[in-house]
C-alpha cells in the first residue's frame, strides 16, 4: 500500500504505526505542491495542516486530485484540531481531520477510508462491466430481426432500424421522439400508465398488448407488443418488441 504524507518530521512514527497495523506499507514523503504521475496509484494522502503554507498546500492537492479524478483520500493531521478547522478541513474535501498522536483514532479511519475506497473501485468495476454489457446488447438489438425500442418518460432513448421503418422513420428520427406521436390517439389513454416515470424499485411486470401504431404516411398498424422493464444506462426503462412487424 502506497502512502504519501507532506508531515516530514513526523515520518518515520506514521511509517512504524502504518507498518505494524497493515504490514506492506511504502510511505513516501510528499514534498512538492503537485502529485507526480507515478504516484498516481497512492492508496493515501497524510497531509499536516498546522500552518497557513500547510493549508494552501492542502487545497493545491485537493484541486490536483479533484481535477485528474483520481481516488486518494486524504486525512489531515493536526496538532491540535480545533472544531473550525475540522469543519474547514472536511469542507474543502478531506477524509477526515485527526490529532497528532490520535493513533488508534487515526487507524480507525484509514481502515473506514481504505474500505470505502475498496467499494467505490469494486463499483466503478461493475459499472463497467455493466457499461460494456449494455453495448452489447445495443448491438445485438441493432441486428435484430425484430423491432425493438426502449422507452424512458414517454420518449424513445433507443429504437433500432427494424422498429424505425415499421413506422416508416429513420432511426435518427425515432431517437428522442415522444410515443404519443406514434400511438393512435384513442390508444394513448390506454397506455398512459407505461409513459409514466418508472420505479426501479417496482418494476412493472412483463406483458403482450396490442397496440395500434401511426405511421409516417398517416397510416395505421396493429402489433404485438412485448413489453418489459429494464435498466438501461442506470435508469428504469421500457423494452418494447414486436416479433412480426409485417401488416
Amino acid at each position: 500500500m502506497k502512502v504519501l504524507t507532506t508531515c516530514t518530521d513526523q515520518i518515520d512514527g506514521l511509517a512504524s504505526l502504518l507498518r505494524d497495523a497493515f504490514q506492506q506499507v511504502d510511505i513516501q514523503r510528499l514534498e512538492a505542491s503537485e502529485i507526480e504521475p507515478d504516484r498516481y496509484d497512492a492508496a493515501l494522502l497524510l497531509a499536516g495542516y498546522d500552518s497557513d503554507d500547510d493549508r494552501t498546500l492542502v487545497r493545491k492537492l485537493i484541486s490536483q486530485i479533484r481535477n485528474l479524478s483520481l481516488d486518494i483520500p486524504i486525512i489531515l493531521l493536526h496538532t491540535t484540531p480545533e472544531p473550525d478547522r475540522v469543519t474547514e478541513g472536511l469542507r474543502i474535501g478531506a477524509a477526515d481531520v485527526i490529532a497528532f498522536g490520535a493513533d488508534q483514532h487515526l487507524l480507525h479511519v484509514i481502515r473506514r477510508v481504505l474500505r470505502e475506497r475498496e467499494l467505490r473501485r469494486e463499483r466503478d468495476f461493475w459499472q463497467r462491466r455493466h457499461a460494456l454489457s449494455e453495448r452489447r446488447c445495443e448491438r445485438l438489438m441493432d441486428s435484430s430481426r425484430d423491432a425493438i425500442a426502449l422507452i424512458a418518460d414517454g420518449i424513445h432513448i433507443y429504437a433500432n432500424a427494424v422498429y424505425a421503418a415499421m413506422l416508416g422513420l429513420s432511426a435518427e428520427d425515432t431517437l428522442l421522439s415522444p410515443v404519443a406521436d406514434i400511438l393512435d390517439t384513442d390508444m394513448q389513454g390506454e397506455l398512459k400508465p407505461l409513459l409514466r416515470p418508472l420505479s426501479a424499485t417496482e418494476p412493472l411486470p412483463a406483458e403482450r398488448r396490442t397496440m395500434r401504431f401511426r405511421r409516417a404516411d398517416g397510416t395505421s398498424i396493429h402489433v404485438e407488443v412485448q413489453v418489459s422493464q429494464v435498466d438501461y444506462e442506470g435508469e428504469p426503462a421500457l423494452l418494447w418488441r414486436v416479433a412480426d412487424t409485417s401488416v
